[in-house]
């Protein structure tokens, strides 16, 4: 799972954290502004710095945690309207990367506004 994606409930179901310590991790990668997607955002560069903003655990806990957790990601969902005049065209595919390499996982597209799956 990926810390610097996951939402707050993600990270209270998977790893436990409460409401308060969830909030903060959403905080600290939304950076000054609050908002997600913006130039100050603030993705964890290492699962230490994550752990150091939760505190609490031990380094067996860590350990553990480590094999499940990660500030990477290699699967993307991707989602793209376009309009030309009257006409309105959505694309909604997941894209893996492996190194430079990106192949396409799913895709849908039609005429309209698309619903991811």
């Amino acid at each position: 799972m990926n810390v610097n994606t996951a939402s707050s409930l993600v990270l209270q179901a998977f790893i436990g954290l409460d409401d308060l310590l969830a909030e903060m991790v959403i905080s600290q990668r939304e950076g000054a502004d609050g908002v997600a997607g913006t130039e100050d955002d603030q993705a964890f560069m290492s699962l230490g710095q994550f752990y150091n903003l939760i505190g609490g655990l031990d380094r067996q806990s860590q350990r553990a945690l480590g094999q499940l957790l990660t500030v990477k990601s290699d699967h993307f969902s991707v989602h793209a309207t376009a309009e030309l005049g009257l006409l309105q065209r959505s694309v909604w595919a997941i894209l893996r990367r492996s190194g430079r390499q990106v192949a396409t996982v799913a895709w849908q597209e039609r005429p309209g506004n698309l619903e991811p799956y």
